[in-house]
């Protein structure tokens, strides 16, 4: 009998630390974590929690308040932008590898958008309370965080600057008739 118990704690071991060598890989790949080390991607991979959702469900609500940042593992997920569920508009889809939810790490404000699942998705989750233990890793996640929120910046002022073309170009053409 210890044996067996043996055995299964060996490979409930083997089994998670195969599953925290993949996560560390996928971390690795993440843009946010660009230019961390290993040891930096080990910390923020001890502090994380793995969550999974059902398709359909709502990650958060925009409006809520929020300290977490998430990194999509699997599945995908919408970002809406409304008043209410019932008019809500998607503004841009997430994939795999990619994160949301990094304004409330910086502002600790109400959450801009809701974030809706599309598939069953699995997301590792990180507390901005535990980041203020890694003052190292805190230092160089804001950094990549203000590169990120710059880049979405400039592509929001791209749709604008598009959208103003369009209106100013519709006008024209009902004022010209």
């Amino acid at each position: 009998m210890t044996s067996a118990v043996h055995y299964q704690e060996d490979h409930e071991s083997i089994s998670r630390s195969r599953a925290d060598a993949l996560l560390l890989r996928l971390l690795s790949q993440v843009h946010l974590f660009s230019g961390f080390h290993r040891t930096d991607l080990l910390d923020v991979l001890r502090v994380m929690d793995k969550n999974q959702f059902q398709s359909e469900e709502y990650i958060f609500h925009e409006g809520d308040l929020g300290d977490y940042l998430y990194v999509l593992i699997s599945g995908e997920v919408q970002v809406l932008k409304g008043q209410s569920e019932i008019h809500e508009i998607e503004i841009a889809k997430i994939q795999p590898g990619e994160t949301f939810g990094e304004m409330a790490l910086v502002e600790h404000r109400a959450r801009s958008a809701s974030i809706r699942t599309m598939t069953p998705c699995t997301v590792l989750r990180l507390n901005g309370t535990s980041l203020a233990h890694l003052p190292k890793v805190t230092s160089k996640l804001h950094l990549n965080i203000a590169k990120l929120l710059a880049n979405r910046l400039r592509v929001s002022n791209e749709i604008i600057l598009s959208l103003l073309y369009q209106t100013h170009s519709t006008t024209h053409a009902i004022e010209s008739k």
